[in-house]
Parts: structure tokens; C-alpha cells; sequence
């Protein structure tokens, strides 16, 4: 069975038109573009808020770990 792996470039392009939600290591987790800002976390928890998707893909951490370090092991819903 093949897993879909998503890459940054299609993260970014996904996050123009829309939400993102997806799991890493058993926690779900959201990607909200608003107004230009990307609020995100997990869900039940406070949101926290990006200016770039640089900064998103560096700063938002899973499991310690910058987001752009484990695209690879997220799963979208």
C-alpha cells in the first residue's frame, strides 16, 4: 500500500485556497490562512499565530520538531 507524502511546495499552494488539518504521532492538528496570518495547533489547545510560511514551516513545532523536518510523516485528513 502506498502512503501519500505531501512536500512543502504543495503545503504552501494548498494553504492559499484553503484549511489544512492533518495527525502526527496520534495528535490532530489544523493550518488556518487568515487575512494573511497562519493560525495554527492542535485542536483543544490555544492557536498561535505565523506572519510567513517560513516561519510556519520552522517555527511551528510537532513532537519538538519544526513542521518542515516532518512533512514527510504527516497524515492529512
Amino acid at each position: 500500500m502506498n502512503r501519500y507524502i505531501m512536500t512543502l511546495e504543495e503545503l504552501e499552494r494548498y494553504l492559499v485556497i484553503d484549511d489544512f488539518t492533518f495527525s502526527y504521532k496520534g495528535k490532530d492538528y489544523f493550518i488556518c490562512p487568515l487575512d494573511g496570518v497562519f493560525s495554527t495547533g492542535e485542536f483543544d489547545k490555544e492557536p498561535f499565530d505565523y506572519k510567513t510560511f517560513d516561519d510556519l514551516i520552522n517555527d511551528f513545532l510537532l513532537e519538538g520538531k519544526p513542521l518542515k523536518d516532518v512533512i514527510g510523516d504527516i497524515e492529512p485528513h
